[in-house]
């Protein structure tokens, strides 16, 4: 391959890392108030944080359709990013997290320690995490498709943000992530350059495929983009027990994770219908990846895109709302 720097990436993250931040300040899409609703079965109002990734997005807007079409609530939606959103459900500025990484020393003090959260049952998503390169990468140097291999050649993945490191692209600092540790525990000659999300990542992607140029970046599943492009995952250490136990000392590839829902303790005990739903609500990668690429690819609002799922998977939709009265 004789490709020597990834320049066209380094622009696209300069055009679009000012636009997808981190750390999202909260906003709300419809008023409300952040309480749960009362008890009697009146549903109220309830608040749903969405998270800076288009799976998140399906979620909610899908649940905000049946919340208030079929329970008559009041949904709001926050914004704010998954480390800060605990604190939010602490303090009653949010009710309800749909997809959480299973942030697990989270759970640990404000869940075990402090009462504040609980959690709501499975979301029914597998999410994984891992190194990801083109496929068309990998046709050319087969090594690549093994850390070991791209370990030895770092140099093509220089970039202008990287220096005479080779760029490891991840997305936003706040989400589950072990690259940095990673890069250091293996000895790679290598620099993790955020993108700032996943648009942004996503932005960075496409225009390296455009321009058949070499990648190596962080990605994971479900997502919409791994049906569009021919990724090839780089083969990590196999995990072995502890290896990642010491954050700063991992060794090894990612878990699979079974993404959580979780909700305040303040809302769980309100008696409002939502609460009941918020546990029933479980769909699957392909539920989720089909709802994110109508949003993302076709180009449709998040409400349409959720309004088509539930029309054309009616079955689903009135299991989560059987037996709960509004």
């Amino acid at each position: 391959m004789v490709r020597n720097r990834l320049w066209m990436v380094g622009a696209v993250l300069a055009l679009v890392a000012s636009g997808c931040g981190a750390q999202q300040s909260p906003s709300s899409d419809g008023g409300g108030s952040a309480a749960g609703g009362g008890g009697g079965g009146d549903c109220g109002d309830l608040t749903i944080n969405e998270q800076s990734w288009v799976g998140s997005t399906a979620n909610v807007y899908v649940a905000k359709n049946l919340l208030e079409n079929e329970l008559g609530c009041t949904v709001s939606i926050t914004k704010i990013a998954e480390i800060p959103v605990y604190e939010a459900l602490a303090d009653g500025k949010v009710d309800v997290i749909l997809e959480d990484w299973q942030h697990v020393k989270l759970y640990k003090k404000y869940v075990d320690d402090l009462g504040k959260v609980k959690q709501a049952g499975s979301l029914g998503v597998t999410g994984h995490i891992g190194w990801y390169v083109p496929k068309y990468l990998v046709d050319e140097n087969p090594e690549l498709a093994s850390w070991q291999g791209v370990a030895e050649n770092s140099e093509l993945f220089q970039t202008p943000e990287s220096g005479d490191q080779g760029q490891f692209l991840a997305g936003d600092p706040g989400y589950v992530t072990n690259d940095e540790s990673l890069i250091e525990t293996l000895g790679l000659n290598f620099k993790v350059i955020y993108a700032g999300g996943e648009a942004s990542e996503i932005a960075a992607i496409q225009q390296a495929y455009a321009q058949e140029e070499p990648l190596l970046f962080y990605w994971y599943e479900p997502q919409w983009l791994n049906a569009a492009l021919d990724f090839e995952e780089v083969k990590l250490p196999k995990r072995t027990p502890g290896c990642d136990a010491d954050p700063d000392n991992v060794d090894c590839a990612y878990p699979d994770y079974d993404l959580r829902k979780l909700y305040s303790s303040e809302f769980a005990e309100s008696g409002s219908p939502a609460v009941e739903f918020v546990e029933n609500f479980k769909w699957s990668n392909a539920d989720q990846e089909l709802v994110s690429k109508l949003i993302a690819e076709e180009k449709m609002t998040p409400e349409d895109a959720a309004a088509q799922w539930i029309s054309d998977n009616k079955d689903k939709a009135d299991a989560w709302l059987e037996g709960i009265s509004s």
